[in-house]
This record gives structure tokens, sequence and C-alpha cells, in this order.
């Protein structure tokens, strides 16, 4: 079934947003060189002044990427935490996409800068391990369909499952796209020689096949 809710229909605002230098070159290597013209980014607040920002984000109609660089929708990581609205992020990413995108059939990345959700991180950090490699340094590992590590990165994160659920209820209007692979990248370890919350800068990018 479609999913039609909007942020307006949750009683939320959109904004626009600046969009810092930098924050998109991690997508190079797999979308080719950015022109920022090309780039939209907006936020979704709580309504009215004053109101909290729930989630920023950025969209290319042109190159058909999503790109979420912050969304903080409940008081803590629990499934039972507190929600500060009951829109889903991926509902969210869905009425980004119909807004500013003309045509949802045309997306092809789905990607979150900067993750500081702990179970997603440490998932990142075995994946990385599993190949022998480490997150402290840059680098970046790829994962496809049809593999049993594909399989556990899908069910181990809610970024993930989040996208499966929204290819599901929006089949049609999509294309009937489906996860072709699971980029997890970090840039390495900054600064401070122990990672923690946010060191190493961690990022997923979800790429999206209608074959």
């Amino acid at each position: 079934m479609t999913n039609n809710k909007t942020v307006a229909s949750y009683g939320l605002d959109r904004t626009g947003n600046e969009l810092p230098a930098g924050y998109l070159t991690f997508m190079e290597p797999f979308i080719g060189r950015i022109d920022g013209r090309d780039w939209k980014s907006g936020g979704i607040k709580e309504s009215g002044a004053g109101g909290d920002e729930l989630a920023w984000y950025a969209t290319s109609g042109a190159l058909g990427v999503h790109i979420t660089f912050q969304v903080n929708l409940t008081a803590g990581e629990r499934p039972r935490s507190t929600r500060f609205t009951q829109m889903r992020h991926r509902e969210m990413v869905l009425d980004n996409c119909r807004y500013h995108l003309e045509n949802l059939k045309s997306l092809r990345f789905l990607a979150w800068r900067g993750i500081v959700h702990t179970p997603t991180r440490s998932q990142i950090e075995l994946t990385f391990i599993a190949r022998s490699m480490t997150f402290e340094r840059p680098g970046y590992v790829e994962i496809s369909s049809g593999t049993q590590q594909f399989a556990e990165i899908i069910a181990g994160n809610p970024f993930t499952r989040g996208t499966e659920r929204m290819l599901k209820e929006n089949a049609e209007e999509m294309g009937n796209a489906k996860i072709a692979r699971v980029i997890l990248i970090s840039e390495g370890l900054r600064g401070r020689k122990k990672a923690d919350g946010d060191n190493p800068l961690l990022h997923l990018v979800i790429e999206l096949s209608s074959r």
C-alpha cells in the first residue's frame, strides 16, 4: 500500500537549510564530481517558532540522490524511547524525495552522513573487521545483494530496514526498485587516537536498482 503521509500531515514544518562545503564529498567515488548547484538542502522541524529540528537532508534531482545529515526523532536509541513525532524516518525520506524529485523512479542512492547511532556504528566496525580492515583508517566496504552478509546488513540497522519497507510500501511509484548494494564508509580517526561516538566519521550508502 502506497504511503501518502507528508511532513505537513504530521504537523511538522519544512525549512530551507544551508549546505556546508565538503558535506557531499564522501559520495564522489560513487556518483562522480559534485557540483553544489545541483543540490537542495532542507530541514524538518517541529511546528512553530522555536520548534526543534528533527532532520536535515539534501537532494539532487539530477543525480537521483537523497542524503540525510541528521535525524533525531526519539529521546534515545532503545526501541520504546519517547518519540518527538509519530512520523517515521522512512516517511520523511519519501516525502523529501516527492517534494524535490520529479519522479521517484529516478532515485538511485540513499545515504546517511556522520552516523552516530551506536548499533549501526558497531555493525560498520564489525563489517570492516570481517574484511580484515579497520574502520579507524579511511576506507569503505561494499556489500552486494544475494550474499549472507548482505542479509545481515539489511536486518541489522534501522536505515536499511526502513529503506526495505519504504520500497515495498511504494513499489509501483518507485519502479519496483530493490537494494542492489550497501556501502559502508569510514573517513578514519581524526585528531583523537581513540574511537568514540562520532569519531571516526561513518557513512552508509544504499544503491538502488530496478532490474
